[in-house]
């Protein structure tokens, strides 16, 4: 898989699933990051991972949402998994189109070089935290700036898949 070693996501994005990523994306109900965070934590049981980090949103977008959904996934399942969460430790360095309306070759290009590394990760084995995967796109631009900080293996954890390529866990 290249940057990342594996994904692993809880859930198909439809039907349950896509209504939690919905209500808390975009509706505000962060109640629901807690549960989405403790499955993502059982899913992620014996991945091996030694550090939490998210894929985070950019501080425009952060602004307006007022909120990280990533970052509020990633609290808790570190929680879960006794793990720590460096919530610092990766930065959008720019701002990026929504990648939703856009096809596989454009969602990389739109990726490219936005995200910094903000931390020395020393061989750190990284459960890299996004809410949902569809290309694998976002996964592998913040999961390149990890290894440029010497990350070791970068675990990609979903709440959802939008497509295959992620493992299911029970």
């Amino acid at each position: 898989m290249g940057v990342i070693e594996r994904v692993i996501g809880v859930a198909e994005f439809e039907g349950a699933a896509r209504e939690a990523v919905h209500a808390l994306k975009y509706q505000n109900r962060h109640a629901i990051s807690g549960l989405m965070g403790r499955l993502m934590a059982d899913a992620a049981a014996e991945a091996g991972g030694s550090l939490v980090v998210h894929v985070a949103l950019h501080s425009s977008r952060r602004r307006e949402r007022g909120y990280d959904q990533a970052a509020m996934l990633s609290r808790h399942l570190a929680q879960a998994l006794s793990l720590p969460f460096e919530a610092k430790a990766l930065v959008r360095v720019r701002k990026t189109l929504d990648q939703v309306q856009l096809a596989v070759a454009e969602r990389k290009l739109n990726l490219e070089n936005a995200f910094k590394c903000e931390a020395r990760l020393h061989g750190e084995n990284v459960l890299l935290v996004d809410d949902v995967y569809t290309t694998g796109s976002t996964l592998t631009a913040a999961g390149q700036a990890l290894r440029e900080s010497g990350a070791g293996e970068i675990i990609g954890l979903v709440f959802a898949r939008a497509e295959a390529g992620a493992d299911r866990r029970p």
